[in-house]
C-alpha cells in the first residue's frame, strides 16, 4: 500500500492504536467516537471478549444488530488489508475463560513513522503484542497510557512516555527492572520554569509476591531516583502491599512509593485520583493549579 491509499480513517486507526494494542470492538467503537468528534472514557477492554459477539449477530436486535455487524465486518477487511500491507500487526488469543478466541491489533515500525510524520510524537507511541500470559496486563497498561494522553490534553501538560520494553532496548543492562511506564510530565507554572517530574508507574495485577514488589520499588528509588505510582486492581490488594512496604522499607520508601486502583487512575488520571502513602496518609502526586 503506497502512503497515498491511506485514508483518514486508516491514521484514525493508528491513533487508536498508539497506545498500545487493541482489541476490534474498542477500535470500532473508537473510530465512531471520532467520526462525532470526542474520545471515549470507556472502561478497560475484557480479554475474554471474543472478535464477534453474539449479541451483534443479525437477527437477534434487528436493525440496531445488523449494523453493528455490518460495520465491524467491514473494519476487518481493512485491517486484514492494513495488515497484508505491513501497516498493523495482530495475534489471536484464547480467552482466559476458555471459551472463544480474540485478536489484539498493534502498529509497526511503518505506520509509527506516518504518524511522526502526521505530527504525532514519537515518544507517545507504543508498538507492541504480549504473550498469552500477558494479555491482562498489557491491556491495563494500555488503558493507564491512553488516560495520561486523555487527562494531558484537558489539564495543558507536556509529557513523554516509555514503556518496559523501549527503556530495556534502551539500557545497557537489559537484565536490570524497570518500571511498566516511565512517565515524564511538565506541568506549567504562572511566572515560573515549568515543574518537571519523572514518575514511574506500575500496574500490579496480583501476581507478583509482595517482596518482589517491594525490591523492586526499593531499587527504583536508590538507584534511579524514580518514585514508584503502583495502581491495583482491588483495596485489599492496596492494603496487602501498603503493609508489606510498611513492614520492610517504610523509612527509606516513606515520600518514594503510592498507592491506588486501576479504575481510580483511568477514570480521574494523575490529578484526580487518591492516592495514598505507605503509612497510608492521602497524598497528591500532581496539583491541578
Amino acid at each position: 500500500m503506497r502512503e497515498a491509499d491511506i485514508t483518514p480513517r486508516d491514521l484514525n486507526i493508528f491513533r487508536i492504536l498508539s497506545s498500545g494494542p487493541a482489541q476490534l470492538g474498542f477500535i470500532q467503537q473508537q473510530l465512531e467516537l471520532f467520526k462525532r468528534g470526542k474520545r471515549s472514557r470507556r472502561p478497560p477492554e475484557d480479554p475474554d471478549d471474543s472478535d464477534i459477539d453474539q449479541a451483534d449477530l443479525p437477527g437477534k436486535h434487528e436493525a440496531k444488530s445488523r449494523q453493528i455487524y455490518l460495520a465491524r465486518r467491514v473494519l476487518v477487511v481493512r485491517l486484514s488489508h492494513l495488515k497484508k500491507s505491513g501497516l498493523i500487526t495482530s495475534r489471536r488469543y484464547r480467552a482466559m475463560t476458555g471459551k472463544g478466541i480474540f485478536t489484539l491489533y498493534s502498529l509497526t515500525p511503518t505506520s509509527r513513522d506516518i504518524l511522526v510524520q502526521d505530527g504525532y510524537a514519537r515518544e507517545h507511541i507504543r508498538m507492541t503484542l504480549p504473550h498469552k500470559y500477558g494479555v491482562t496486563h498489557e491491556l491495563a497498561v494500555s488503558d493507564i497510557v491512553r488516560s495520561i494522553k486523555r487527562e494531558a490534553g484537558a489539564v495543558h501538560y507536556g509529557y513523554s512516555i516509555k514503556d518496559e520494553n523501549t527503556l530495556r532496548s534502551e539500557s545497557k543492562n537489559r537484565r536490570g527492572r524497570f518500571p511498566d511506564l516511565l512517565v515524564t510530565i511538565s506541568i506549567p507554572r504562572r511566572q515560573e520554569a515549568p515543574l518537571k517530574k519523572v514518575l514511574a508507574l506500575e500496574f500490579d495485577n496480583s501476581t507478583e509476591d509482595p517482596d518482589y514488589v517491594v525490591t523492586k520499588a526499593r531499587g527504583l528509588a536508590q538507584k534511579k531516583q524514580l518514585p514508584s505510582l503502583i495502581l491495583c486492581k482491588d483495596s485489599q490488594r492496596v492494603e496487602k502491599l501498603r503493609r508489606k512496604f510498611d513492614e520492610l522499607a517504610k523509612e527509606d520508601l516513606r515520600l518514594m512509593v503510592f498507592f491506588s486502583l486501576l479504575h481510580d487512575f483511568t477514570s480521574k488520571g494523575f490529578v484526580g485520583t487518591k492516592w495514598l502513602t505507605i503509612d497510608g496518609r492521602a497524598a497528591e502526586v500532581i496539583k491541578n493549579k
